[in-house]
């Protein structure tokens, strides 16, 4: 994934670009796919995880400062935290 060109699509999709926020989807869809994968949460099937994932990717370029340019480590922390708080809150 590359990092700067992840940066270019967040500050398009925060200006208003659909096709940007398409492309930023693209960009996360391996690591989204391999967490989903990775994961069972009783009652979710395999598209649900991928929805929540893609859900707190959304989230995070709604949140994310552009001046910290560290947008692919927060949006993984923050997908990543989203599906272990799933897990505890089913059991």
């Amino acid at each position: 994934m590359d990092f700067n060109y992840v940066e270019e699509l967040v500050y398009k999709c925060r200006s208003g670009d659909k096709l940007s926020k398409e492309k930023l989807a693209q960009e996360f869809r391996p690591l989204i796919i391999n967490i989903s994968k990775r994961t069972f949460i009783d009652g979710y099937e395999i598209h649900d995880l991928h929805n929540e994932c893609y859900k707190s990717l959304f989230k995070c370029l709604e949140l994310y400062n552009l001046d910290k340019h560290r947008f692919v480590a927060y949006a993984t922390n923050a997908i990543k935290n989203n599906m272990n708080d799933l897990i505890k809150g089913t059991y």
